[in-house]
């Protein structure tokens, strides 16, 4: 089948609002004619096709006018547009709602990185100064802490309130 065929056919489907590739609810332009039709985007534009593309042209026109020889284009309802545009609103506020839920969870991953990075930084001074401790016990007593002999865990005289306690 040629291209000037398949344009042919293509502009009658859409003309009829029965497009296959396109809705019918779609504004024509030649770029909605090549996509029905399957061609290329350059098609309608040979020269050998200048006159059909003139009066296809005049055409589409005549239909994005609401001029259609087969009868009048379909007017959306007041009902219809107002549910259209409740739709519309309503995805606008759920978009709304949930960039305001990435940005509250943004802040709060935020956050928490920030307080990960004072609570490693913290650890990474407390080992600082543990190794410093460390070293400082091992000049003084010559033994590592962990070496160093573990001293007598008993009490050797228990506390004033304990004595009275434990004579009894």
């Amino acid at each position: 089948m040629s291209t000037k065929a398949l344009m042919e056919e293509a502009l009658e489907r859409l003309l009829k609002g029965e497009g296959e590739n396109v809705p019918s609810t779609a504004k024509l332009s030649m770029e909605k004619l090549t996509i029905e039709a399957g061609v290329a985007s350059g098609a309608p534009y040979y020269k050998a096709y200048e006159e059909w593309r003139k009066d296809a042209a005049k055409k589409m026109r005549a239909y994005n006018a609401g001029e259609r020889k087969d009868g009048p284009v379909r007017a959306t309802t007041g009902s219809e547009l107002k549910d259209m545009k409740e739709a519309r609103d309503k995805q606008k506020e759920l978009k709304e709602g949930y960039k305001e839920d990435y940005e509250a969870e943004k802040a709060r991953t935020t956050n928490l990185y920030r307080q990960l990075g004072e609570a490693e930084y913290a650890l990474y001074e407390t080992q600082v100064k543990l190794a410093e401790l460390e070293q400082l016990f091992e000049t003084v007593t010559g033994n590592k802490p962990d070496d160093y002999p573990k001293q007598q865990t008993e009490v050797a005289m228990l506390p004033r309130n304990l004595q009275l306690v434990s004579k009894d």
